[in-house]
């Protein structure tokens, strides 16, 4: 396993500061998804820049699709190159709580655009395990370097190692988003509708995942007192 990435949502400067404060020896990479659920947030590639020249740390930005034409898109490429961040995972996103959706590329369209402007950026799209393994294995043959697996639980672990080993021959990374569940989320992590884990079950869905993945994406919505101890359970895993 390269790396271990973790999912940053915060709403305040100062929040972020500490944060990365008490977590930077436990993951490899901040993960900085944009308005996640359509609402209004601090932009991705800001903080990610923050970060960046800051901290010297390593980001990768969300772009939304949906807020986005071919004109801003290329922009936030461009800024991805000029301050040196570490990727950029492209998302439709979530149906934007303000203004009116943009339909002017789709993911596929986004990723290749990308990749034929030839800076050299790392680009991610996004993989779920509610679809079919053909319609999977088709979307491993696009131009994304990495995905970011979603959905991903026992009821769908026997799926994702074929899906893996299809990564695989088509040489693409896979990071398989892990929400992790405690008391500070769980309600929230009960209305988004998707798969998450408890703390005492983390270490098992984590050894059976170490060999099997790239990285890993680690996200706990609204918890950031027991961040730290999340992390060190996962590193001395997957080490």
């Amino acid at each position: 396993m390269k790396s271990l990435l973790l999912e940053v949502v915060v709403r305040r400067r100062e929040l972020l500061d500490k944060l990365v404060s008490d977590v930077r020896g436990c993951v490899d990479c901040f993960d900085i998804p944009e308005a996640p659920a359509g609402q209004p947030a601090p932009s991705s590639l800001a903080v990610a820049t923050y970060l960046k020249t800051g901290y010297s740390a390593c980001v990768i930005p969300h772009v939304r699709l949906l807020d986005l034409n071919e004109l801003a898109l290329r922009s936030v490429v461009k800024t991805v190159r000029f301050f040196g961040l570490d990727g950029l995972l492209v998302t439709m996103g979530d149906p934007p709580k303000y203004g009116t959706p943009v339909s002017d590329l789709t993911t596929d369209e986004a990723v290749r655009l990308i990749k034929e402007l030839g800076y050299g950026i790392r680009v991610g799209s996004i993989l779920s395990l509610r679809y079919e393994l053909e319609q999977i294995e088709k979307r491993l043959t696009g131009d994304a370097d990495f995905y970011y697996v979603l959905r991903l639980d026992e009821g769908t672990l026997s799926k994702y190692v074929q899906v893996f080993d299809k990564a695989r021959e088509h040489g693409k990374e896979l990071y398989p988003y892990v929400l992790v569940s405690t008391s500070a989320n769980e309600e929230v992590l009960r209305k988004l509708g998707q798969p998450y884990v408890t703390l005492d079950d983390l270490p098992l869905l984590i050894g059976k995942l170490k060999a099997i993945a790239d990285g890993l994406v680690i996200s706990s919505p609204l918890e950031y007192d027991l961040l730290p101890q999340i992390l060190k359970v996962v590193k001395s895993i997957v080490n």
